[in-house]
């Protein structure tokens, strides 16, 4: 493994020294452009936040892992209320969000990951999937691979529903079934249909 220590902790990367035939590595990004978390403490009544990379991305085309607000530093148990987060600027250096609904105490905490889109043109045939899918309001769903499969025997590790933006009595319990498969992705039937656009489909195989 390289030793340069001059990446932030919060930062994820990978070196090969060694090649080797069978493991391929994406070609589409720079040693900059990473993936990367973080967490930012909030003020009573704060409305709005910027966030700042640490590392600059090539572009503004990542994708959010999870962006959530959590209460756990509250030390008066304040039930938290729901507290929207409406993503409004993303660039290179980092991305703005604008809140409905704001913290009514300290120890509110905003926690993201964003990850950057592997513009790599190697196909990896059963490379291993793992996305997370904003849900249409539709009862059926489609999901493509970013990689084939050798054949329509895979199965999933996780394929389960999440919203973690809206309290659990405004939510539905929604489940999806698999009823069809390809080679480059399948579909999903969703019951009941979502009523807002803060479901988000977990996929990760084999």
């Amino acid at each position: 493994m390289n030793g340069n220590n001059n990446c932030p902790a919060n930062c994820d990367t990978v070196q090969i020294i060694e090649p080797k035939d069978d493991l391929l590595v994406d070609t589409g990004g720079t040693s900059s452009d990473m993936d990367e978390r973080g967490s930012l403490e909030l003020t009573p009544g704060q409305t709005q936040a910027v966030v700042t990379f640490q590392v600059p991305k090539i572009n503004a085309e990542y994708n959010f892992e999870y962006l959530y607000i959590d209460a756990m530093g509250d030390p008066g148990f304040n039930f938290p209320g729901a507290i929207q987060i409406i993503p409004t600027v993303k660039s290179r250096e980092g991305f703005g969000v604008v809140f409905a609904g704001t913290p009514i105490a300290e120890g509110y905490v905003l926690h993201w990951r964003a990850t950057i889109v592997r513009t790599s043109s190697i196909i990896q045939v059963d490379a291993p999937e793992n996305l997370y899918l904003q849900m249409p309001r539709t009862n059926t769903m489609a999901i493509n691979f970013a990689n084939p499969r050798s054949n329509l025997n895979y199965g999933f590790s996780e394929l389960r529903v999440e919203n973690l933006t809206q309290l659990p009595d405004v939510q539905a319990i929604i489940r999806v079934q698999v009823y069809a498969k390809t080679l480059t992705g399948f579909f999903v039937a969703v019951n009941p249909t979502p009523r807002s656009d803060f479901y988000f489909l977990k996929v990760r195989t084999p």
